[in-house]
């Protein structure tokens, strides 16, 4: 259980998406600065008055308890995306002696985690397994992931149409997966026999500087113009992050295969009991749990997403957006979105939009972009509800600053 608490705290500690909306310009720029942050979590099952207790602490009632219990899924998914930009572009520059491309720096932080769980997890967890006597609980499916890692990147810029690409290099912190195919658990109507199957694994990096992984990868901000009827133009973007791989030193991975029958040992005692799970007696050996440190190559958690943008040049007072998005990830599924933007004012725009999919449902979001001498600021949340009230599921904040010279 305490994997299973590890992805839970994992998840829900950082809190999010990219939907704040780009907007397209070919205006002529000698220098730009761009600050950008997301927190976001969300859940298919769980609500917030569960979530925040579970986090910051506070009593969690039997009410909340049995409420969120009762939202759960025979499949669950929840996520987080916990992140921060800084870059500058330098358009007065001709890179690669080219009169139309300029340069730009990056880096950024990025911790993402993910969990797939079954609703017999969550009941195992949260209500113990007296619930459970004469019955089987399933927890195969299990599916958990998570990262935290450091970034820096130089890249080439079109000054006209803001398209880029960057090399990264990557620095891993953390990094963890777990998966389980087939799991069960079941006990006899007095709790004193167990049988156990389980065919699953779990790998982190272990601890310490000497053991931080290294990695490459890529960034890109492709804008295409595409003609539609009547002289009408719309932008799609195809946007990519950290496309990349990370190289490990150290990753401690446990993995079985096994079916087990204890008689005369109860659930406490074989998981929670110190007088038995002591220095002579080891749980891992008894349930015949292989264990191994191996260097590996892993894939970044990357970011792909292909939608139409705004056009911030347009004279139209409304404009739509939409698009998909996806973490190339068995934890999530892909999100897809729409919304419209109202710019009433040539300083200040607002916009509503509707998403489902990722790590949620369906969500609705609000953003609000303003403008003032050569500073732009978008604020925006994708989760409206989970926001402003205990019984969403999840919550959603995103900040974007940029300065123009």
């Amino acid at each position: 259980m305490r994997l299973v608490l590890f992805f839970l705290a994992l998840s829900f500690a950082s809190r999010a998406q990219h939907l704040l909306p780009i907007q397209y310009d070919t205006l002529n720029y000698k220098y730009e600065a761009i600050v950008g942050g997301v927190a976001d979590f969300g859940s298919t099952s769980i609500e917030n008055a569960f979530l925040n207790r579970f986090i910051f602490g506070g009593e969690i009632s039997e009410e909340i308890k049995d409420r969120t219990w009762g939202k759960q899924r025979p499949i669950n998914r929840l996520g987080a995306d916990l992140h921060g930009e800084l870059e500058f572009r330098n358009y007065s520059s001709n890179l690669l002696k080219k009169d139309k491309y300029g340069w730009l720096i990056k880096g950024g932080y990025y911790n993402f985690a993910g969990l797939l769980y079954a609703d017999d997890l969550f009941g195992l967890t949260f209500y113990g397994n007296e619930r459970y006597l004469g019955e089987s609980i399933d927890f195969s499916g299990t599916r958990g992931t998570g990262w935290a890692f450091q970034k820096i990147g130089f890249g080439i810029i079109d000054k006209k149409s803001k398209s880029n690409i960057s090399l990264n290099a990557y620095s891993v912190s953390n990094y963890a997966d777990l998966g389980v195919t087939t799991g069960s658990l079941f006990q006899s109507e007095n709790g004193d026999s167990l049988a156990f199957r389980y065919d699953g694994f779990a790998e982190f990096k272990t601890p310490g500087n000497g053991s931080r992984g290294w990695g490459i990868g890529l960034d890109a901000d492709i804008r295409i113009p595409v003609q539609l009827a009547k002289e009408q133009t719309a932008y799609i973007q195809f946007l990519v992050r950290n496309v990349g791989v990370a190289y490990m030193p150290e990753i401690k991975k446990y993995e079985a295969d096994s079916l087990f029958i204890f008689e005369g040992l109860t659930f406490d005692q074989l998981f929670g009991d110190a007088s038995v799970i002591d220095s002579s007696f080891s749980i891992l050996d008894t349930l015949n749990v292989d264990s191994k440190t191996f260097a590996a190559l892993k894939f970044l958690p990357a970011f792909i997403q292909v939608g139409k943008i705004v056009d911030d040049l347009s004279t139209k007072k409304i404009q739509s957006f939409f698009g998909a998005r996806l973490y190339p990830s068995l934890v999530l599924v892909p999100q897809i979105y729409a919304g419209l933007q109202y710019k009433p004012v040539d300083w200040c725009a607002i916009g509503a939009n509707a998403s489902y999919g990722g790590y949620s449902t369906f969500r609705f979001g609000l953003y609000a972009s303003f403008k003032a001498q050569d500073f732009n600021l978008g604020l925006a949340s994708e989760n409206l509800v989970g926001l402003l009230s205990q019984r969403g599921m999840g919550n959603s904040l995103m900040v974007r600053l940029s300065w123009r010279l």
